[in-house]
């Protein structure tokens, strides 16, 4: 075997043994266990499966990941949750594209709480317009990658911060990356991830953005100048031409805030080329084993689903298209209303910004109820798919 699959373990007495006998089943024999300082029996656990065992160096799932990078001796190393949620045959999709791409992750799809889903997709949406990469989950905890690219990304996060900073120095020194869809369950244990660790996660993106490359960080801040500019501009301007006064010094400083956040957004195709130019240069073709990794499947026609599929693969349901419509109605009432203000009707114009409240109103219940509409569907499939495995 070519490839070393590492289980990061903190306190998974109970979901170990489920997770090994599957990873075994599904061909996986070189396994490595990190114990974070369990207390509950694991180490226990993992020497009675006859898997090798080793301590990490400090606490968190970041320095689990960069001890296991010391000990890893294959040129392919997988990282799985030891908490049951990854279905471990779900790893073989994953392995063929390490042909051509040097890190390769699983993108989630089943039983998740709607708070994590919906912060999965708010980190996930972030993570894409920082780093201009097509990702769909790249907080996914179950990924492949060649060992070296891993070890040249000097990782620096100690806790569920670990997957921004992993992938984004990957993409910053010029990773080749992507996303196959795989199954998500209901864990085994306790839940150790926090709905406020979405927060630090966030932090860590931005940090990792402004100092991987600073151009597209500043470029992007300055570019919401362009919405307290047009704010207060637009306010100056109906100060001055229906009621008469003038606001010179407010004016010149709204000016200010639109022309610089004008340019900030003409930088933009600059920073990413900058950041594009900066990936091919470090990018480091490794020469390494083939014949270890499965072959790539053959590609299978595309059946036409019962419900239209969106670009990120995600299925559009009719809630979904009834609350895009309300929001472009709130912002077609909203437009509507600023010209009725403008031309000095203001009960038409209080009467059309009623109602446009009342839009967004109605598409952010309508957004909320398919997501958790989605979710449910979701959760039914995958234990249908479990049913059936």
């Amino acid at each position: 075997m070519c490839i070393t699959v590492v289980l990061p373990v903190l306190n998974e007495a109970e979901a170990l043994p489920k997770v090994v006998e599957e990873l075994r089943a599904a061909g996986f024999n070189n396994i490595l266990v990190v114990d974070g300082g369990s207390t509950d029996g694991s180490v226990e656990v993992a020497k009675r499966l006859g898997v090798r065992v080793i301590s990490q160096m400090g606490r968190g799932k970041g320095m689990a990941v960069r001890t296991a990078l010391m000990y890893v001796d294959t040129p392919y190393v997988a990282f799985l949750d030891a908490d049951y949620t990854y279905p471990a045959e779900d790893l073989k999709k994953l392995l063929p594209l390490l042909r051509h791409y040097d890190v390769v992750l699983g993108a989630r799809r089943g039983e998740m709480p709607l708070i994590y889903r919906l912060g999965n997709k708010a980190l996930g949406w972030l993570f894409r317009l920082l780093f201009g990469v097509d990702i769909r989950d790249p907080l996914t905890g179950m990924y492949a990658a060649r060992t070296e690219v891993l070890r040249d990304a000097a990782l620096e996060a100690r806790g569920f911060d670990l997957e921004v900073d992993l992938l984004a120095k990957a993409l910053a020194n010029g990773a080749r990356v992507a996303e196959v869809e795989i199954g998500y369950r209901r864990r085994v244990g306790k839940k150790k991830l926090k709905p406020w660790h979405g927060l630090s996660i966030a932090l860590k993106s931005l940090s990792l953005a402004y100092r991987l490359n600073p151009t597209l960080s500043l470029s992007l801040l300055g570019s919401f100048l362009l919405v307290p500019g047009v704010a207060l501009g637009s306010w100056v301007a109906y100060r001055f031409f229906y009621q008469g006064v003038p606001h010179y010094m407010l004016g010149l400083f709204s000016l200010i805030l639109i022309m610089l956040g004008a340019l900030s957004i003409a930088l933009l195709p600059l920073a990413t080329a900058v950041l594009r130019l900066q990936a091919a240069v470090r990018r480091r073709d490794l020469r390494l084993p083939t014949d270890c990794l499965p072959p790539l499947p053959e590609p299978t026609p595309l059946a036409t689903p019962a419900l239209a599929k969106s670009e990120g693969g995600e299925t559009e349901t009719p809630l979904l298209h009834v609350g895009r419509g309300l929001v472009l109605s709130f912002m077609a009432l909203l437009a509507t209303a600023a010209y009725y203000l403008g031309v000095g009707d203001t009960t038409t114009a209080n009467k059309l910004a009623e109602w446009a409240y009342y839009a967004l109103a109605g598409a952010v219940v309508a957004l909320l109820i398919d997501a958790a509409v989605v979710s449910r569907r979701e959760q039914r499939e995958s234990q249908t798919l479990g049913s059936h495995g």
